[in-house]
């Protein structure tokens, strides 16, 4: 049976669809513009690799309970690229902020089924202050302790940089002055905010890396090991102990 075919959708001038044509051309503009520009098309193309490194560290976590919350952070992180090479910047940061919660919170619940289940019923929440708590939380020694002992030392400075990339995004969230006078008054490109948005998933990147390493490192074979030596070692490579457990020489 030939499949039917329904009527073209109205395109009179003040159809929905013809109203958001002037929308559509403004973000193609826009993201020619943004590839067009030698800053912000290397920072745009640094930004894709970061995401496939982290798509990659993920890989070996198919199996695990927690790996949808990896998954779901994933879409985040790509609809925040799409939305900073368009001049979408509110949801751009709001994006990006949202990959790095569901990312670290599914550190976090590789180590409580119970938060997990919890969340996935709607009966917990995913609460930031509890992921990064000095004591409990999982930048902190005693939940590295558990897992890569010879990374415990490292954790408070991750824990820093966490925090701030963090609060950073949030303003952009929660629509502060101070972030809101920074994004242009129209759809328009800003090579100072994309460039500023590459900059925090630079962080992110470092940051997800040493939670994904302090977590899983020792308990990946060598098979897995070797899937995510590359990506972990350009990230976290100054650190021996991360060298070592990789295959790398000491003191390098």
């Amino acid at each position: 049976m030939a499949p039917v075919i329904s009527d073209p959708i109205p395109t009179e001038n003040n159809s929905p669809l013809a109203l958001l044509q002037p929308q559509v051309t403004a973000l193609g503009a826009i993201y020619a513009q943004c590839v067009a520009d030698q800053e912000t098309s290397l920072a745009l193309v640094k930004a894709v690799n970061a995401i496939s490194a982290i798509e990659r560290i993920v890989l070996p976590l198919d199996k695990s309970i927690e790996f949808p919350v990896y998954a779901q952070s994933m879409k985040e992180l790509q609809l925040a690229l799409l939305s900073a090479a368009t001049g979408n910047y509110r949801q751009a940061f709001t994006s990006l902020r949202l990959f790095f919660e569901l990312f670290l919170s599914g550190i976090e619940f590789s180590a409580s089924i119970r938060l997990f289940l919890g969340w996935k019923l709607g009966r917990e929440n995913i609460v930031w202050n509890r992921l990064v708590d000095k004591e409990q939380g999982i930048f902190s020694k005693s939940f590295c302790g558990l897992f890569f002992e010879d990374l415990v030392e490292e954790t408070l400075q991750y824990r820093t940089m966490a925090c701030t990339v963090f609060s950073e995004c949030s303003q952009y969230v929660h629509g502060n002055p101070s972030s809101t006078a920074k994004l242009p008054q129209s759809l328009m490109f800003q090579r100072e905010t994309v460039l500023e948005w590459a900059l925090k998933l630079d962080t992110m990147h470092l940051v997800v890396s040493f939670a994904y390493a302090s977590r899983y490192l020792m308990e990946l074979d060598d098979a897995q090991k070797e899937i995510v030596k590359h990506d972990l070692l350009d990230q976290l490579g100054t650190i021996e102990s991360v060298r070592l457990v990789l295959g790398g020489a000491a003191g390098g």
